[in-house]
C-alpha cells in the first residue's frame, strides 16, 4: 500500500486542516485487506495542531461499506462516522506513562496518513455485522429448563431410545 505522507515541519500551531479522500486503488485494498465485499467511502476531516512536541489531530473519519449479515448473509451498506482524537509522537512508547489515548508514531519526521486511518478504520469496523431491522430469531429448543446438551447421552446411556 503506498503512503500518503505530512512532514510535521508543516504542522503549526493550529493547522493544517486535512481532508483524506480515499483513492479506488485504496478503497479496493483496503477492502481485501479487511475482508469485506467494498469499501465505498473513506474520508476524513480534521485538523492538526502542535503543542511543542506533542502533535494532535481531531476530526471525523466517515465511512461507507458493503458488507455481509451474519445473520441474513445478505450484502447490506454500512455507514459510520467516528470522532477523531489522536496523538503523535516520535517515541511513542515512552510517552504512554500520563496519556490513555492512543499514541500514533511520527517516523522520520513524517506522519503516514493512509497508515494511520487505514488502522483506524480496522479497528473501528464492526466485527458482527448486522442489516438494519435484521434480528436472530432463536429459540430454546430444549424440553425443560433443566435439560442440559448431556440430557441426551444420559437418556441413551439408560437404554431410553427416546
Amino acid at each position: 500500500m503506498e503512503t500518503r505522507l505530512i512532514d510535521v515541519r508543516t504542522i503549526s500551531e493550529m493547522g493544517p486542516k486535512v481532508h483524506f479522500l480515499a483513492t479506488p486503488a485504496e478503497k479496493k485494498e483496503l477492502a481485501a485487506r479487511f475482508d469485506i465485499p467494498c469499501l465505498h467511502d473513506l474520508v476524513v476531516d480534521g485538523i492538526f495542531a502542535r503543542d511543542d512536541d506533542v502533535i494532535t489531530f481531531q476530526g471525523t473519519m466517515k465511512t461507507s461499506a458493503e458488507r455481509i449479515c451474519g445473520v441474513t448473509l445478505k450484502p447490506f451498506t454500512e455507514r459510520a462516522e467516528y470522532p477523531l482524537d489522536l496523538i503523535f509522537s516520535q517515541n511513542p512508547d515512552e510517552e504512554k506513562d500520563d496519556i490513555t489515548a492512543d499514541i500514533f508514531p511520527i517516523h522520520k519526521g513524517k506522519i503516514d496518513l493512509l497508515s494511520t486511518f487505514s488502522e483506524l478504520l480496522g479497528l473501528n469496523l464492526n466485527p458482527f455485522p448486522k442489516s438494519v431491522n435484521t434480528y436472530l430469531d432463536y429459540t430454546d429448543t430444549a424440553d425443560t429448563p433443566d435439560e442440559n446438551p448431556f440430557a441426551v447421552l444420559k437418556k441413551l446411556k439408560k437404554g431410553d431410545p427416546s
